[in-house]
């Protein structure tokens, strides 16, 4: 019988599933530690959302050094050392009992963790193990973002309804240590450092020459690509700050945390088997397509995000869950494939770098409008509402970018 040799990649796309999984814990899966901390010490809710703008601000510059960060400390000890700050983060939130400026403190720790621990550490790593597949390998370390909604939210909830939001900090403090060290047991910075090449060897060309993307497109005007950024960086007010009030929308709709937590482990389920189909379909119609599909759903569930105040039911709150993990990939998925799309080869790292740029800034913009708003109205809803008109927008705007500026629309394979 013929022995099955699995290469050494895939563990590497495992290792940055479980990174990507512990740094939502600070991310999207943040959602019922905050939900916790204001119910439970009476915060308000701007000061509560605060808490994300603050984590967020200090991810923006640390990011900022990453280039020197890897290479001083490489890979393996870079996000190793990224997951420590996590779980120093969280041993801040454990003891702050309430406190907002021991928080706040918290969440700028957290920030290096956030900063690290998330795609910007797994891009790299995936790149240098992965010639074949390269695309599935991504799509496998993104998908510990629903893994965290899927595992983390019930647990979370269960640990905070039976020993309190304090125990459930000490618990995620202990398990990002343990992360940051079976990351430095198990993480190789190379496969070159092991004796071997990249998963489909190291000349393995990864797409046919006909769709190695818009070889015609040069640079974009200067008004357009101002355009670009602003419609990217409405994305970016929509996607984390959204994400990470999911439980306080609902459970200020009358509908018991647990439940929410539940609801949540369901919407992380989709949300892994959208990002795959995601990545299998932008290959074979095109992304075009794709911003019609996967922008026309998100729009709709965050709408019935907002109607959630006028339907508090538990099948409206598992639906609009399910519905808004299938829409989710297009704003976190969507935005290299158009920067690819919209330049040459050469120009892609650069233009990848400035819709970076906007979506992190959408992010700081953001962070605090739903506590804001809530404050304002009384309801989380209202900052869903205005999620879907930004993002009915910026999807608005990309289409018109690929109508004006990808000539053939059988170019735009990825």
């Amino acid at each position: 019988m013929k022995k099955i040799s699995i290469h050494r990649g895939w563990l590497m796309a495992a290792m940055c599933t479980t990174m990507v999984a512990s740094t939502s814990l600070l991310s999207t899966g943040f959602s019922t530690c905050l939900n916790a901390i204001r119910f439970t010490y009476g915060i308000s809710a701007t000061l509560t959302s605060t808490i994300t703008t603050v984590r967020s601000i200090s991810a923006f510059f640390i990011v900022m050094f990453a280039n020197w960060y890897f290479k001083k400390f490489g890979i393996r000890v870079g996000v190793s050392i990224a997951m420590l700050f996590g779980a120093a983060a969280f041993l801040l939130f454990a003891l702050a009992n309430g406190n907002i400026i021991v928080y706040f403190i918290a969440a700028a720790v957290g920030g290096f963790n956030y900063a690290f621990g998330v795609m910007l550490s797994s891009s790299i790593l995936i790149n240098r193990w992965f010639r074949k597949h390269r695309g599935m390998a991504l799509a496998i370390a993104s998908a510990g973002t629903g893994l965290c909604s899927i595992v983390g939210a019930p647990v979370l909830q269960s640990i905070i309804d039976r020993y309190g939001i304090t125990t459930s900090f000490f618990t995620q403090s202990a398990f990002l240590f343990a992360v940051a060290l079976l990351l430095l047991l198990l993480v190789r910075n190379d496969p070159a450092d092991v004796g071997l090449e990249p998963v489909g060897g190291a000349d393995y060309q990864e797409l046919p020459a006909k769709e190695k993307g818009n070889e015609s497109a040069g640079k974009l005007p200067k008004v357009w690509l101002g355009i670009l950024v602003f419609s990217i960086m409405m994305i970016g007010i929509t996607t984390a700050p959204a994400s990470s009030h999911l439980t306080l929308n609902f459970t200020m709709d009358g509908l018991d945390a647990m439940t929410v937590a539940k609801a949540l482990s369901v919407y992380g389920f989709v949300l892994i088997a959208s990002k795959m189909v995601y990545g299998l379909l932008i290959d074979r119609i095109g992304a075009v397509k794709i911003i019609w599909i996967y922008g026309s759903v998100i729009v709709i569930a965050k709408i019935m995000a907002w109607a959630a105040t006028y339907i508090p039911t538990e099948p409206f709150l598992f639906m609009t869950l399910c519905i808004y993990g299938l829409g989710v990939p297009i704003e976190t998925l969507g935005y290299p494939n158009w920067a690819a799309n919209m330049s040459s080869r050469e120009e892609y790292p650069i233009l990848l770098k400035k819709l970076q740029l906007g979506y992190q800034l959408g992010g700081l913009v953001g962070a605090s409008l739903p506590g804001v708003i809530c404050d304002l109205t009384g309801t989380y809803g209202w900052f869903y509402l205005l999620c879907s008109i930004l993002n009915t927008a910026s999807f608005v705007i990309v289409l018109i970018a690929y109508r004006k500026f990808v000539p053939s629309r059988k170019q735009i394979q990825k």
